[in-house]
C-alpha cells in the first residue's frame, strides 16, 4: 500500500493534501493527474472510492469536480459506467443520490438540481439544454 496524508492535530485541524501538475509554459499545456487502478485477467479490477470523513460535531466533508474556464471553451466532466463484454453481461449502473436527513426529531433530504448551463453576454446566448434518454437495444 502507498499512504500519502497529511499531518494530524489533537485539538486544531489537520493539514491539506494538494496533487497537482505544475502550469504549463507559454505554448504548453498543464499536465494531466490521473488515478486509475491496475488491469486484471481473471479477477476483478480494483476500484477507486473518494470520500470525506464523518463528524461527530459538524458537516461532513464534500466533495467538488470543478472544471476550469477557458478563453474558447472549458472542459466536460464525464460520469461513464463500464462496459460488459461477455455474453449476457450488464453494463455498470450509475446511481445519484441525495443524502438522507435522518433525526430523531425528523430531517430533512437533501436537494437534487439538474440544470444547463447559462448562456450569457452583451448579445445574450443559448442556456444549455437537459436531455434524459434510455439505452438502445440493438442486436
Amino acid at each position: 500500500a502507498v499512504v500519502i496524508s497529511s499531518g494530524g492535530s489533537d485539538a486544531g485541524s489537520s493539514g491539506e493534501v494538494i496533487v497537482r501538475s505544475d502550469m504549463g509554459g507559454a505554448t504548453g499545456r498543464s499536465g494531466d493527474v490521473r488515478v486509475e487502478t491496475g488491469s486484471t485477467e481473471f479477477e476483478d479490477s480494483g476500484g477507486i472510492t473518494l470520500g470525506t470523513g464523518t463528524s461527530s460535531g459538524g458537516a461532513g466533508g464534500g466533495i467538488q469536480v470543478i472544471v476550469g474556464a477557458g478563453a474558447i471553451g472549458a472542459g466536460a466532466v464525464v460520469v461513464k459506467a463500464g462496459e460488459a463484454q461477455e455474453a449476457y453481461g450488464s453494463g455498470g449502473g450509475v446511481y445519484v443520490t441525495a443524502g438522507a436527513g435522518s433525526s430523531r426529531v425528523g430531517g430533512r433530504g437533501g436537494e437534487m438540481i439538474l440544470a444547463g448551463g447559462e448562456g450569457e453576454g452583451e448579445s445574450g446566448g443559448d442556456g444549455g439544454a437537459v436531455k434524459m434518454w434510455g439505452g438502445n437495444s440493438m442486436g
